[in-house]
């Protein structure tokens, strides 16, 4: 189930426009409706003879959109970085940095310098190389973290200790 909802969730980013980020919940009703979609069913007899009347294309197209949260809530953290392509090894040390430097909030900037995301990429737009939507997709806020870590650092675990000791990364 967690595979099908990290699937979901990526969909999800693909096929949402940029300005509106993807919830939780959101990704729980989509999860939800595959999943049932895709469980196996024990065929059953119909207590009616009436065909089932089809949905009207203007209720779906009018269907209410769930409402969107700017800052990424707990559980996703998780499932972000395992779409971002980090290790869950490293979950730790990841959660510490960015919940000093953002407190998860993907917009948040630091207005005297101007650095800008999760992980207070300075000068923001570098986070531009690991795609275009980096200013509202915290995946590729993520991905960008990620290969930072790693280059600048050799690893989270790295990052983690430069944090710990200097207070930034």
């Amino acid at each position: 189930m967690r595979l099908l909802i990290a699937a979901v969730f990526s969909a999800l980013l693909l096929l949402t426009p940029h300005d509106t980020p993807v919830n939780k919940q959101s990704v729980r009703t989509v999860a939800h409706k595959v999943s049932v979609a895709v469980e196996p069913t024990t065929p059953t007899q119909p207590t009616q003879t009436q065909p089932e009347q089809p949905v009207a294309d203007t209720q779906l197209a009018n269907a209410p959109t769930p409402p969107t949260l700017p800052t990424v809530t707990g559980d996703d953290h998780a499932t972000l970085m395992a779409l971002a392509g980090i290790s869950s090894d490293d979950f730790g040390y990841v959660d510490y940095i960015v919940s000093h430097e953002s407190s998860w909030n993907l917009y948040a900037t630091e207005p005297t310098s101007g650095a800008y995301g999760l992980c207070q990429s300075l000068p923001a737009s570098k986070m531009a190389s690991a795609g275009s939507d980096w200013q509202d997709n915290p995946v590729t806020q993520l991905s960008w973290c990620n290969s930072y870590a790693v280059s600048a650092y050799g690893s989270w675990y790295g990052a983690y200790l430069h944090w710990v000791s200097y207070r930034w990364w």
